[in-house]
């Protein structure tokens, strides 16, 4: 009888260790399986961190060469004529009216063309990266950005300028517009580029 108790509770012993010999092993499992999760999670975040770092190292060259080029122009206000890029090509220009139109019963659809014409007058190389920190300007921000920009005069609508290499919104002077009037001059190279500018008188 002890013999077959003595079994009996060995068996059970045998039983309960096996039992928490399983859950250990699944909480060392699920722990395990955490840990890989923070290292996949931390391994993200450090790519992330540096291409945000390359992308501030990037700003802050294209602020440097920018200060740079404004203090060249400061030290020698006739430098633009000395430069190896710069850009051409031709500017249009138009006015009229921007109210929606659509179809009408018994009338035609669509709106009618706008009309160009050569562009004379003054246009401003805006700096993009100025641009952008400033968002959309208010109409004094405006004006002092043209007044420290590059200004050049267009006639018959053809323009042909040196400017440094950079990142630029070209507009008419008296007339704020961005978006595909952007232009990028890299260094040593002349760009070809047209543009058209419309503005509206109604809306």
């Amino acid at each position: 009888m002890t013999r077959y108790l003595l079994l009996g509770v060995l068996c059970f012993i045998m039983v309960v260790g096996c039992t928490d010999t399983d859950e250990v092993s699944q909480q060392i499992t699920g722990l395990q399986g955490q840990i890989d999760n923070l290292q996949s999670q931390n391994q993200k975040l450090s790519i992330e961190i540096t291409a945000l770092k390359t992308s501030i190292d990037e700003k802050d060259a294209e602020i440097l060469d920018l200060s740079d080029r404004l203090q060249r122009y400061e030290d020698d206000p006739g430098v633009t004529g000395n430069l190896d890029s710069g850009a051409f090509g031709l500017i249009e220009y138009g006015e009229g009216d921007c109210m929606p139109c659509g179809c009408e019963s018994g009338f035609e659809c669509g709106c009618p063309e706008k009309e160009y014409s050569p562009y004379d007058g003054k246009i401003a190389l805006v700096s993009k990266i100025l641009l952008d920190f400033m968002g959309v300007p208010l109409d004094d921000d405006y004006s002092s950005v043209i007044e420290s920009s590059d200004q050049f005069e267009v006639t018959n609508g053809s323009y042909d300028i040196r400017i440094d290499h950079g990142i630029y919104v070209l507009m008419p002077v008296d007339m704020y517009q961005y978006g595909d009037n952007v232009i990028t001059i890299p260094k040593e190279t002349f760009v070809e580029k047209d543009f058209q500018f419309f503005r509206c008188t109604s809306y």
